[in-house]
């Protein structure tokens, strides 16, 4: 018989990297995922547990586990809508740009089709690799500081 095992966010709670609480970073990652899609999507504790381990909470260690686990796991949940996975990074409310993970590139979708801007949504991103060694763009995945 299958048993769920939901995430415990709770068992990371006690690890802070540089004043990011990771227990609370998953849960409020985990509420927006919810609301997206729904909680069988859920991210479980074990992708941040290697920050748990001694000497383990860096911020190194978490951009790893962002860059390298996370993102890859909303890509396929969100199939590439770059823009929701924006919202459960909270993305769009940071208050710079350098703080965003994801954005949109710098270009005009009117001047490539003038007359057309009603009927064409610009769907380009881009990584921002810059924000991954950023403790604020973590920080601000609870909202603005």
């Amino acid at each position: 018989t299958f048993k769920e095992m939901a995430p415990q966010p709770e068992l990371l709670d006690h690890v802070d990297v540089n004043g990011v609480g990771i227990g609370a970073l998953l849960r409020v990652i985990n509420q927006r995922i919810e609301i997206l899609l729904d909680r069988e999507h859920c991210i479980g504790h074990a992708y941040f547990m290697p920050l748990a381990a001694k000497g383990g909470n860096t911020l190194s260690a978490l951009a790893g586990v962002f860059r390298n686990q996370l993102l890859p796991l909303l890509q396929e949940y969100f199939f590439d809508d770059w823009e929701r996975i924006g919202w459960v990074l909270n993305d769009p409310n940071k208050s710079a740009t350098q703080f965003q993970f994801i954005r949109k590139p710098p270009g005009d979708a009117a001047k490539l089709f003038p007359g057309q801007t009603e009927r064409i949504q610009d769907r380009r991103w881009t990584l921002n690799p810059d924000a991954f060694g950023l403790i604020e763009s973590y920080r601000q995945i609870f909202g603005k500081q």
